[in-house]
């Protein structure tokens, strides 16, 4: 599993569609390179860390106005790249509207 595709559509935006690159996979940490258009976000999973498992190591973007809404999407971001290291993929994003119904 060295490459492949995730989608994703936050509040307010158009969908968006990332290329995921594994570059980096030991037993103790996975990095990550999302590209999506002109975007790039590199991402750590620590996979030995019961809490805080993800970092946001760069991205050649500012998060601005981070609020309820970023951190959700980040959420949503990090359990569909778990689901496709686990073998269960889902490929798609659920909005806040979304996931609030499933409570």
């Amino acid at each position: 599993m060295d490459s492949f595709e995730i989608y994703m559509n936050p509040v307010g935006k158009s969908p968006v569609k990332f290329t995921v690159d594994i570059y980096y996979n030991t037993e103790v940490v996975m990095r990550f390179r999302l590209t999506g258009g002109d975007k790039i976000m590199d991402l750590e999973k620590r996979l030995l860390q019961k809490a805080n498992k993800w970092k946001v190591l760069s991205s050649n973007f500012k998060f601005e106005n981070v609020g309820e809404h970023t951190t959700r999407n980040l959420f949503e971001l990090f359990k569909i790249l778990d689901e496709q290291i686990s073998g269960n993929p889902r490929n798609t994003f659920k909005t806040p509207g979304e996931r609030k119904s499933n409570f």
